[in-house]
């Protein structure tokens, strides 16, 4: 089963509960940070609250309040905890419906309030205005635009990748000696990593028109780590990833490495 949500809902509302394939999910974003989360077993709603001028958002059950882009608990009974993601991706709904043609998105069952138009993006001035936040932040990177989308790493060090305006490329990386596959497509609006690591084989991958190829085995699966091969197994999100303006994702990790195309000291970045 696959699902998409638009920003433009999310934008008014910041949280989604849902129930996709049996399982109760949450879908969280923060138009001001540009951050995305998706996490299961959990009844999540916004608080109000800005922390890094990021969202933090409410445990219904328990009242604890949780970090959006770290995905952790700030305060209550989990503290420090780390919310159970769920893959999911942010992307343009032409690019995921050729994925995932049975997709269904979601809309309001009733008409929206007075003032709500799910048809328009709110947040699409604040997206175009890169020197403007909403809230400061104790920590501003100035070596990338603010409003740059990136995808972060974070394991052994931080890494921010750029997503570029058009292109598309699959980088091979072992961030803390752990082996990732990093896939950023343009035209898509795409930005996402994966684990190359399965049981005891370490993927080599490659990307061929719109799957991605394990050179060895000859696996394959599409640009959101789905197998298109009989018996395969999808591919696991990369721990942390996480996609936010660079500004948002920098003030969470102060001093992160920004990776470079032509970078040779990026995290053991391997070379094929």
């Amino acid at each position: 089963e696959a699902r998409a949500y638009p920003l433009a809902l999310l934008g008014y509302h910041r949280v989604v509960n849902d129930r996709l394939a049996g399982v109760d999910l949450a879908i969280a974003h923060s138009p001001l940070s540009g951050a995305t989360l998706c996490v299961r077993g959990e009844e999540l709603r916004a608080s109000g609250l800005l922390f890094e001028s990021d969202e933090v958002l409410l445990d219904a059950r328990t009242g604890d309040l949780w970090s959006l882009l770290a995905g952790r608990s700030l305060g209550g009974p989990r503290h420090g905890q780390a919310l159970r993601r769920v893959p999911c991706a942010v992307m343009r709904l032409a690019a995921f419906a050729r994925l995932a043609p049975r997709a269904r998105v979601a809309w309001p069952a009733r008409p929206a309030r007075e003032g709500f138009d799910y048809r328009r993006d709110p947040w699409a001035w604040y997206r175009a205005d890169d020197a403007h936040l909403e809230v400061p932040v104790r920590y501003l990177d100035l070596r990338l635009p603010r409003k740059q989308l990136v995808l972060g790493l974070a394991g052994g060090g931080a890494s921010a990748f750029a997503l570029p305006a058009r292109g598309r490329s699959l980088r091979s990386l072992s961030p803390a000696g752990e082996p990732v596959a990093v896939l950023l497509d343009g035209e898509a609006r795409l930005a996402i990593a994966f684990a190359r690591r399965q049981g005891e084989r370490v993927l080599e991958l490659a990307l061929e028109g719109e799957q991605l190829r394990d050179r060895a085995s000859g696996a394959r699966w599409d640009l959101l780590g789905r197998p298109r091969s009989p018996r395969g197994v999808a591919l696991a999100p990369a721990p942390g990833a996480t996609v936010s303006y660079f500004f948002a994702w920098a003030a969470f990790h102060p001093g992160t490495e920004i990776a470079r195309e032509h970078s040779g000291s990026l995290a053991k970045e391997e070379r094929r």
